[in-house]
This record gives C-alpha cells, sequence and structure tokens, in this order.
C-alpha cells in the first residue's frame, strides 16, 4: 500500500497539522497508523492546521486565521489556553470560508430572482457565472 524510499531513517521527529485534526482520539489513530507505517521515525505528532503556524512562530501564543475554502480561527495565549471560532465545515459554520461567500452570491442572486428580497447591488455577473457554470437557460 504505502512505498517509501528510505526517506524515515533521516527523520526522528514527524509533525502533522492538518485540517481536520481538532479531536484528540482521532489524531492518536492517526498517528499510531503514521508510527505503524514509519517504524523507524521517534515521535510523531498530530494536531490542528491552525497550531502549526503558532508553534513555529512564538512560545507564546498568538492568533491564526485560516480562509481559504474552509475558515478557521484559533488564538493561544501565553498561560496556553485557547479560544476558536469555525472550523465545523461548510454546513455547520464556515463564515468566511471560500464555499460561505459563494453560497451567500448565489443565494442573493435567487432572492433577487425570485423577487424576494431584492440585492443591494446588481447581479448580473454573478447570475451569468452560476448559468454558466451549471448550464441553466432559463429559471
Amino acid at each position: 500500500m504505502f512505498q517509501f524510499c528510505q526517506i524515515e531513517q533521516y527523520i526522528s521527529i514527524q509533525g502533522l497539522c492538518l485540517s481536520g485534526c481538532e479531536e484528540r482520539k482521532s489524531n492518536d489513530e492517526l498517528r499510531d497508523l503514521v508510527k505503524s507505517k514509519l517504524p523507524s521515525v521517534g515521535e510523531v505528532a498530530v494536531e490542528s492546521d491552525c497550531l502549526g503556524p503558532i508553534l513555529s512562530a512564538s512560545n507564546s501564543g498568538g492568533i491564526v486565521l485560516i480562509a481559504g475554502t474552509g475558515s478557521n480561527l484559533l488564538l493561544t495565549n501565553p498561560d496556553k489556553t485557547q479560544a476558536r471560532c469555525g472550523g465545523l465545515s461548510y454546513l455547520l459554520g464556515d463564515q468566511g470560508s471560500a464555499w460561505w461567500i459563494a453560497h451567500k452570491a448565489v443565494r442573493a442572486c435567487i432572492l433577487d430572482r425570485d423577487n424576494y428580497k431584492k440585492a443591494p447591488f446588481s447581479i448580473n455577473y454573478v447570475w451569468d457565472s452560476v448559468r454558466e457554470h451549471f448550464g441553466i437557460e432559463d429559471k
């Protein structure tokens, strides 16, 4: 299943900071899987994609905002307490993510075209893009 080019012989610590790695139980399962595939690697750590940049930049905490396909925010204080926002997937709460922005734009077009709620700006450009993308000839 896995093919490696013996690079693990040079790795003593493997740190994986990945999207979705917010739960200790699943992080531990992934860590154990990696360790089973790379037995010569001494230590494997699995953490959230938000924690990696903070730990790389500072020993006294910091804040990371990820606003891409999804969104997530993590504040780590010097005393190691944390506060989070977002990171719950597009269905539950990724405000500010690319998916959320696109959904809001398409929804505004639909509401405007249905005469339910007039959009504050012209919807022509967005609606033309939606129609082209989905192959809509007419509503």
